[in-house]
């Protein structure tokens, strides 16, 4: 986390989560709404992306991948 944390400290913009987790999305989540960022988490793994998407909210989408090929950056 502390290098998440010195990350989103050093940057701004919106963050791009590249396969969520159970410590990485909320963390991810509340930091990104404490600095008033857009979130987009993109996940392949049916089970992870059913947790991730109880974050989904305006400002963190939280989208299914299929092929990583596909994902819009």
């Amino acid at each position: 986390m502390p290098l998440f944390i010195k990350v989103l400290l050093a940057s701004e913009g919106t963050v791009i989560e590249l396969g969520g987790g159970i410590y990485s999305t909320p963390f991810l989540h509340w930091f990104c709404k404490y600095q008033n960022r857009k979130l987009i988490t993109y996940e392949n793994h049916p089970d992870y992306y059913a947790y991730e998407r109880k974050f989904q909210s305006h400002d963190h989408r939280v989208k299914f991948v299929e092929d990583w090929d596909d994902i819009e950056i």
